[in-house]
């Protein structure tokens, strides 16, 4: 919320670190529940609150359609209850009150105090870590790509005076992770140069008309889930929003309680390729494939209980369906 959903990628990287200091070094459902649910509170939130990322997309293939910033809070709220109640869910199903960290506080506050004082170099990584996170702040209104943030600070590390990093920290590099995420992204980019996006649309769209407003806003996610599963979200937003709306147009409807249901979708997954947080959630090895399709899959079926208990009869209230 406070990067205005563009420093997700942020909080799997910190789950990690919360699993490991927890002495989880191998796949488990404890360590996945930690890593995954990092995943889900940042992403989850880009539904329900500001998202320029999608918004500019959606708004560049729609003659600058835009929505202001407080808009997906106000009409997408449900969608924070939706994330609760996954997380209250796995909690009974895997009886998280019998998790063992393997030791106590104790051992924990030690740990602590070993660590001593904070060194020079920890300092300085503190600035630089400061500086990040000032710079993801801060893209809304720069305007420049987070991912500069990512690329260009991390050098500062090696540069004469800072030297926090060598040659051996290198060497110590997991890259098969790096080369994971490549290729789970790799995905998305063949299905867009496939034409898949088109192809959903040409399809599936026809089958949209001439329905209750219901079935069309079911459609519409269940629609988004399989997109996601073969094309990036990016790629999504800007192929599917045109049809989305020419769809809305036909029916009466508001086009954007069906671009609002489509933003939700981005974050509906079944397999770890689908997002990019997920993706480096998944690739740090400590969760089971078949522990992390049963959590997604729980997730999007939850979604879709939610979303139709609650999204949809609040949009009627609110007359927010038609147009």
């Amino acid at each position: 919320i406070l990067t205005f959903n563009t420093a997700y990628v942020l909080m799997p990287i910190f789950s990690y670190g919360v699993a490991r200091a927890f002495g989880y070094d191998k796949p488990s459902k404890e360590a996945g529940l930690i890593l995954l649910m990092g995943a889900v509170g940042a992403t989850g939130a880009g539904a329900c609150t500001y998202n320029p990322p999608y918004i500019a997309i959606m708004g560049g293939v729609l003659d600058n359609w835009t929505l202001p910033w407080y808009a997906q809070t106000i009409y997408n709220w449900p969608v924070f209850i939706a994330v609760l109640l996954f997380i209250f869910v796995m909690t009974k199903i895997w009886k998280t009150k019998t998790f063992s960290t393997g030791s106590g506080m104790e051992h924990y506050e030690k740990l602590l105090q070993d660590m001593g004082p904070l060194s020079k170099a920890e300092k300085k990584a503190i600035v630089l870590t400061i500086i990040l996170a000032v710079y993801l702040f801060s893209a809304p209104l720069h305007g420049y790509p987070i991912e500069y943030g990512f690329m260009i600070i991390p050098w500062f590390a090696f540069i004469p005076g800072v030297q926090l990093a060598d040659t051996k920290l290198i060497n110590g590099i997991s890259f098969p992770i790096l080369f994971f995420i490549a290729g789970c992204m790799g995905i998305g980019s063949v299905g867009n140069y496939l034409g898949i996006g088109n192809l959903l649309s040409t399809t599936l769209m026809p089958i949209l008309e001439g329905h209750s407003p219901v079935i069309v806003l079911v459609g519409v996610l269940a629609l988004g889930t399989i997109a996601n599963i073969v094309m990036t979200p990016y790629a999504m937003a800007a192929s599917l929003t045109p049809p989305l709306v020419a769809v809305a147009a036909e029916l009466g409807l508001n086009p954007d309680s069906l671009l609002m249901t489509f933003l939700m979708t981005t974050d509906l997954y079944i397999l770890p390729h689908e997002f990019v947080a997920v993706v480096v959630a998944y690739g740090f090895g400590l969760i089971k494939m078949k522990d992390f399709i049963f959590m997604a899959s729980l997730k999007t079926a939850i979604f879709f209980v939610v979303f139709l208990v609650i999204q949809i009869p609040y949009w009627y209230l609110i007359g927010y369906i038609y147009a």
